[in-house]
This record gives structure tokens, C-alpha cells and sequence, in this order.
């Protein structure tokens, strides 16, 4: 089996501490990670997906810990390493099929840590838990990286569904009939529903095979009543809690909040959703990974990893506060940037910290729709210096 730390590049030796704290009555488990140097950036609180799963599929993000961030984890409750409500979730706590109650948790723990400035990144339903919390419009939250993300429930589906850009709508004709008639059925324990779903896993969801140890992890930890109540049977239908959710239309109320949309190439979050948060938020920049599933942190972890720190970089030195009107498109490439329709743009030269804050920053001034980024690898002549914090 494949081990996420030796598929993220430039790890370095980091210290992680573990700690608890009450919500409701339950016990919510977190873990901070640190570098070996005092941080130079602001402190970043990662929110896991799922929902019902843990936080161990995000894990190559620690690596934010070796430019000079500390990076914070948890478990949501009922899920992972955090308390199991007994005999279930649905008798004792029922908070947890709540939507607001993400919000309020993820809140607490950041009080709990005395944070003031921070990032939260959140990955496929913990973008919904991000924006719930970003909307409650906290004191010190600099930015959001939404990755996989979703606003609408029903959107989701129709996106997978698309003819042109859909994942699912991509399945040969008699795969995408079979599978529709078992969902319009609701056969989702039945073997050919199992089969296919897991078929398809590889396919849109993590495409490094075998998943590794981290995404394992989190898959065993899995909390199913919590993930079926929220969520539905799989990632290829929606349904309970989430079924007719729709928050899109309150994104706007985020003012210029920095917005960072990520998504991969073949994931189940598609262009038409990814299109619509953009639209609807007044500050959003979008990446797209080249070779990732739904989860690019494990499929494409360095350019994740380059493409999240040069946006926060952005951030705290003030060039990400507004959407500009007019950028070209550029492109990741790992620890480089490449400008690709800008002729009257200079290449940045040299290593000097106002060249680096240059490049770092360039990335990520362009708005909604002219401020796309896509990974990619560029030419040699046209790669730039890497983005200040960088290995």
C-alpha cells in the first residue's frame, strides 16, 4: 500500500501535538502540526469531508506545516477519533444531522485554540461546513480554500449527470442506465450498485491506485449512519440532509472574503457547480488539478499544496482582497508559474523577496472567470521563480 507521506513531496520533520475539547457534552479530538521554525504565516484549520469520515485523507496538507504555517486537524463529532454518540447518533445526538451544527463545532475549536487570524480549508462536505461557518462571518478568518466544493445539492448531481462535463455523464450508455435504474429504486445495498460504486471510485474520487494509507484510514473510520443521513448512499447520488440544500444564493454575503476554489480534473464536483460558486461569490479565484479525482490532495499533493500556499501568500499581503476585472489565465506548475496569455507581462528574474512576492501574488489577481487557473507542466523558458515559502 502506498503511504501518503511518501507521495507528498518536500515533507519535512514535524512536530504534532493532540488535544480535546468539549462540544455538546462530547469529546472532539484535534491535532496541531508545526515546523521546526517559528511560523511565518498565518495558522490554517483544515475541515474533513465525508461527512461521517475522518481527517486522515488530508494529510499531504501537513506539508503547509513545512512553509511556515502551523496546521490544524480534527475529527467532527461521531466521526473518526472524535466521540461516537451510543447507541447512535439519530437517538442521542441528533445536533449531528444539523447542518448548523458544523458551523457552531468548527467555531468552538477555533476559540479553543485562541486563534485570531487563520485559513480554513475544507474538502467536498467540509466546504459545506466552511462556507456555513464563513456566512456566521467570524472575527480574524483572512480566506477559504474550498476543495471539491458544493453549494447545491441538486446541482451536484445534475453536474455528474451532464452529457458534456459530467463524470458520470462520461460512463458508456449501458453503465449510466444500470446505475440510474438501481438509484430510481433505491437498490443501494445491492451487489451491482456495491460493485459499481466501487468500480468507480478509482475512476472520480481518489485515482491513485491503490489508494494509500491515509485514505484507507479515513474510510474505515467512517461513520455510515452519519454519511448515509447527510449525504445518501454513495457519492454518485444525493440524498438525505443534502438532497434539496441549496446555499448559493448566499454566497454573495460573504462580501470580498478571498475565495479559493479547487477541483480536479475527473472529479465529482464538475465545472457547472464549480461555475455557480464562482459566479455567486464577489472575491473567488479557481484551480484545477490536472490528474486528480475528488480528492487532489492525494492525487496531485505537490501542485496542491504550491497552488493553496501561493494563495494564501496572496492573501495575507493584500493583493487577494478584491476580484480584478481584467487578468489573463495563468497556469500552476508546481513550485513554478507560468503566464500564459499575458504578452505585456514581464517574467519575474532573479530570487530577491520583491520578486517572489511578485510571482506569488501573480497567480491568484484575476477574478471569477478571467482568473482561472488550470496545473499544469510549462515549457522550461517560461517558468518563473518559485512563490516565496516554497522548498
Amino acid at each position: 500500500m502506498f503511504t501518503c507521506d511518501a507521495l507528498t513531496p518536500s515533507l519535512c520533520s514535524l512536530t504534532v501535538r493532540e488535544g480535546t475539547l468539549q462540544v455538546r457534552g462530547l469529546n472532539l479530538t484535534y491535532w496541531k502540526y508545526s515546523g521546526s521554525k517559528k511560523p511565518t504565516g498565518e495558522p490554517i484549520v483544515m475541515v474533513h469531508g465525508g461527512p461521517g469520515w475522518s481527517h486522515h485523507y488530508m494529510l499531504p496538507l501537513k506539508q503547509q506545516a513545512c512553509r511556515g504555517r502551523d496546521v490544524y486537524f480534527y475529527d467532527q463529532m461521531g466521526a473518526g477519533l472524535s466521540e461516537r454518540p451510543v447507541p447512535s447518533a439519530k437517538t442521542s445526538a441528533p445536533w449531528l444531522f444539523d447542518l448548523s451544527y458544523y458551523a457552531e463545532e468548527l467555531t468552538a475549536l477555533i476559540a479553543h485554540l485562541g486563534l485570531t487570524r487563520h485559513h480554513v480549508l475544507g474538502s467536498s462536505w467540509g466546504t459545506i461546513v466552511a462556507q456555513l461557518y464563513a456566512l456566521t462571518h467570524p472575527a480574524g478568518l483572512s480566506s477559504l480554500v474550498l476543495s471539491g466544493p458544493l453549494s447545491d445539492g441538486q446541482l451536484y448531481i445534475r453536474s455528474q449527470w451532464d452529457e458534456a462535463e459530467g463524470s458520470l455523464g462520461s460512463l458508456p450508455p449501458f453503465v449510466q442506465r444500470t446505475l440510474k435504474s438501481l438509484d430510481a429504486a433505491g437498490r443501494y445495498d445491492s451487489a451491482e450498485y456495491v460493485a459499481i460504486v466501487r468500480a468507480l471510485t478509482p475512476f472520480f474520487t481518489v485515482r491513485t491506485t491503490p489508494a494509500p494509507d491515509c485514505f484507507e484510514t479515513a474510510n474505515n473510520l467512517m461513520n455510515s449512519e452519519i454519511y448515509v443521513g447527510i449525504q445518501g448512499a454513495s457519492e454518485f447520488t444525493i440524498g438525505g440532509v443534502l438532497k434539496h440544500w441549496n446555499i448559493t444564493g448566499q454566497l454573495p454575503a460573504l462580501g470580498h472574503l478571498p475565495t479559493l476554489l479547487t477541483y480536479g480534473r475527473y472529479d465529482t464536483m464538475r465545472p457547472p457547480l464549480i461555475r455557480a460558486m464562482a459566479r455567486a461569490l464577489r472575491n473567488a479565484r479557481q484551480v484545477e488539478f490536472p490528474h486528480s479525482g475528488h480528492c487532489s490532495m492525494i492525487d496531485d499533493p505537490g501542485l496542491m499544496n504550491d497552488a493553496i500556499d501561493s494563495f494564501f501568500l496572496c492573501v495575507e499581503l493584500g493583493a487577494c482582497s478584491k476580484r480584478a476585472a481584467h487578468e489573463p489565465t495563468h497556469h500552476v506548475t508546481g513550485a513554478f508559474l507560468q503566464v500564459e496569455s499575458a504578452p505585456s507581462r514581464a517574467p519575474f528574474i532573479g530570487t530577491s523577496p520583491v520578486a517572489l512576492m511578485t510571482a506569488a501574488t501573480a497567480i491568484f489577481v484575476g477574478g471569477a472567470s478571467a482568473g482561472f487557473l488550470m496545473a499544469r507542466r510549462a515549457p522550461p523558458h517560461q517558468l518563473l521563480p518559485p512563490a516565496l515559502g516554497l522548498l
